[in-house]
């Protein structure tokens, strides 16, 4: 029923219009979306032509803010506000309007003036571009009419990271193996990697630095993780050269009920063997371990 009543008075304005050109909206983007804390502003110019005492209706011809990367998922309207320049809200969607007015005296009687149209986002919104259509219906105080219908577009990007429990982190050999030939160490304490990412991934590591000079031969193995994580060749260990390895992969980590990215954790052990017929010189070397969190779509 409302969508009817919706169309119909569409239908009015636009007879109504075709009646007079005396008055004129005409909006323009200014920039693109931009984001700041939780929030996804787009900035438009509105430039009316008509005499002073306008009002304008703002209708919002959609319930909700469609992804249309995945049509499944949307945002609902009431993450939607209007404001003006200086972040004065003038209309909050979030109060369950669908129809909305201004008049010239909210924003100081011009008519050439900015208003900034902000969706609120959480890290749990899935990634894409997300659109609406908003139509402005101005109206004079001769009751001539024009509309223009706004497409808001925006992205909410994609967000993946890594933390480590430690870095760096220190091997040392036991002091029973220091004049041990062929010797083998691990590190005491696995490493801890964390993850957070609102889209599907995986995981890969390669040794970045390779010094031919160095006695040591370096193995990792990935131990166990959250359900959620699947383990690439968790059985053995594997030696590390100059090849990119696959560690793990896993789906995105959000959490609907907190409107957050959960973090999922893996643990990594790391090994060393020394040449099987000579001592380990004293000394040290460290060496850089790559983690390249990769996502899919």
């Amino acid at each position: 029923m409302k969508l009817k009543k919706f169309i119909y008075i569409l239908i009015i304005y636009f007879l109504a219009i075709g009646q007079s050109f005396a008055t004129q909206l005409t909006i323009t983007p200014i920039g693109t979306p931009t984001g700041f804390s939780n929030k996804i502003s787009q900035s438009i110019n509105l430039a009316i032509d008509a005499d002073s005492n306008w009002r304008m209706e703002v209708y919002i011809l959609s319930p909700e803010i469609i992804n249309q990367n995945n049509f499944a998922y949307s945002l609902p309207i009431n993450r939607l506000e209007i404001t003006k320049a200086n972040g004065t809200p003038i209309i909050l969607f979030n109060s369950g309007i669908k129809v909305a007015k201004i008049n010239s005296n909210d924003i100081g009687g011009v008519n050439n003036f900015n208003l900034s149209l902000n969706t609120t986002t959480f890290e749990n919104d899935r990634p894409g571009y997300y659109s609406t259509e908003i139509c402005f219906v101005l109206i004079d105080k001769g009751h001539k009419m024009d509309l223009e219908v706004y497409n808001l577009r925006f992205q909410k990007e994609e967000i993946s990271s890594i933390e480590f429990s430690e870095n760096p982190t220190r091997l040392e050999l036991d002091k029973e193996k220091i004049l041990k030939k062929g010797v083998t160490q691990n590190i005491s304490t696995p490493l801890t990697v964390s993850i957070k990412s609102n889209k599907n991934w995986k995981l890969y590591l390669q040794k970045t630095n390779i010094n031919p000079a160095s006695k040591v031969t370096y193995y990792i193995k990935p131990l166990y993780a959250d359900a959620s994580i699947t383990l690439n060749n968790s059985s053995s260990y594997t030696k590390m050269d100059n090849n990119t390895y696959l560690i793990a992969s896993g789906k995105a980590t959000f959490n609907d009920n907190s409107n957050t990215l959960d973090k999922k954790f893996l643990t990594m052990s790391y090994m060393i063997k020394g040449p099987e017929n000579e001592l380990l010189p004293v000394g040290s070397e460290s060496n850089l371990f790559q983690y390249s969190l990769k996502t899919e779509d």
